[in-house]
């Protein structure tokens, strides 16, 4: 029983070795990609114009609320 033990055992660990050294060798490997994105976030005049009323709205909001408090 154990030579059945010990012949799977080298059958492994040779299938082990043998991937090991196969993932080393593709990491030797060098390739050299270069990427270059550039973005350009290029805002609508409409979404200006959206973005600003909303500002004067929460600013308005604010500022009426703290009036109510006053009085």
């Amino acid at each position: 029983m154990k030579p059945v033990r010990y012949a799977f055992l080298r059958f492994f660990s040779k299938i082990f070795l043998l991937l090991y050294a196969a993932a080393v060798q593709a990491q030797e490997d060098k390739v050299t990609t270069t990427t270059t994105t550039k973005t350009h976030v290029q805002i609508q005049p409409w979404m200006w114009a959206v973005g600003a009323a909303v500002f004067i709205l929460i600013l308005v909001a604010i500022l009426k609320s703290g009036n109510k408090k006053q009085e």
